[in-house]
């Protein structure tokens, strides 16, 4: 298409971080301080399956929780509804794969995301807060799984680990309050978003469709 025939508008499902129509929601029997959410992408349609027992030490990660006050949030991509995760013994862990939930919500509500390859990183920058990729099989993904619209390492700000000792040093790091915002980060979610397009724009989707019809 040409130019002329593309709005660049943004995207509408983002206006409730701005706009205030949602608010903090505890999802846990009880009171944290932050939340870390785990958004994985789905890995082949779902047919290969997403281990975290395997991928991670959660026993390691329950007890990094409860010495920061802090809530891990496991929530995987729908075709992975079906799997489960032992959680037994872990306090502040809870898995929310199976429940229904509002994606731009639980972002909201998100102080520390952790994904890889899900497009969710893209709309979280939209609130400035950290970002951790957990690529544990980034070769294997790209060569048996599927191919990116970008360089994954020109699209992703922040650290990437490609093990769980990796993350989880990192995410030590981050509850100590080891992070800010550096220049990538901005030059990134500008590219996806425009200066003009990093708040509401609902109205101006609504104001096109008036001149059109």
């Amino acid at each position: 298409l040409e130019e002329a025939h593309i709005l660049n508008i943004g995207q509408p499902r983002n206006d409730c971080f701005f706009d205030g129509s949602i608010i903090r929601t505890n999802y846990a029997n009880k009171e944290y301080r932050r939340l870390i959410t785990y958004m994985p992408t789905m890995r082949n349609m779902g047919k290969d399956e997403i281990n975290l027992n395997k991928l991670m030490d959660l026993s390691r990660i329950d007890t990094l929780c409860r010495e920061n006050n802090a809530l891990f949030l496991i929530k995987k991509h729908f075709c992975h509804r079906s799997e489960t995760t032992d959680l037994n013994g872990c306090t502040n862990i809870i898995d929310m794969t199976t429940t229904s939930i509002d994606t731009q919500e639980l972002l909201f509500n998100t102080d520390i995301l952790i994904t890889d390859y899900s497009s969710c990183f893209i709309d979280y920058m939209l609130l400035d807060r950290q970002i951790l990729f957990y690529a544990y099989d980034l070769e294997d993904y790209l060569s048996k799984d599927r191919e990116m619209y970008f360089s994954y390492d020109s699209v992703t700000p922040g650290v990437k680990a490609l093990n769980f000792e990796q993350l989880f040093e990192q995410l030590k790091k981050s509850l100590n309050g080891n992070y800010q915002i550096d220049d990538n980060y901005i030059r990134i979610k500008n590219m996806f978003y425009d200066l003009h397009n990093q708040g509401v724009v609902s109205p101006k989707i609504m104001e096109k469709v008036d001149q059109i019809c």
